[in-house]
């Protein structure tokens, strides 16, 4: 989080701020959001598993939560007002995130399978 920067500052509803005004607010903030944490899940998965088993356990708990921070992530800007769904014919780059996930999935279960 960008400590200096005012924009990014989160403001408590109790401070006069209305529950639409915080929901217009995640929508601007959803595309930005879901692309970083994909990149930055694709720089973890690129790096080699640990060694050991409690290294890999952890590693692969690592993953999985990362796995579950883009679907929350999804599943806010499909709920949004205004952040329009995404076919699967599209051509955004975010577009194979169902495979991308599906994928990583199999490969944590199989490394998990083979430990």
């Amino acid at each position: 989080m960008n400590e200096g920067n005012d924009s990014d500052a989160v403001t408590p509803l109790g401070a006069g701020v209305t529950l639409e005004e915080v929901r217009k607010d995640l929508d601007g903030r959803l595309p930005g959001l879901i692309e970083n944490a994909i990149q930055l899940y694709r720089k973890f998965i690129g790096i080699d598993p640990p060694d050991g088993s409690k290294n890999f356990a952890a590693y692969n708990s690592a993953c999985r939560a990362a796995l579950g921070h883009i679907d929350l992530l999804l599943k806010l800007a499909i709920r949004s007002s205004s952040v329009a769904p995404v076919s699967p014919t599209h051509d955004l780059p975010h577009d194979d995130v169902e495979r991308l996930i599906a994928n990583a999935e199999a490969a944590l279960e199989k490394t998990a399978a083979d430990t």
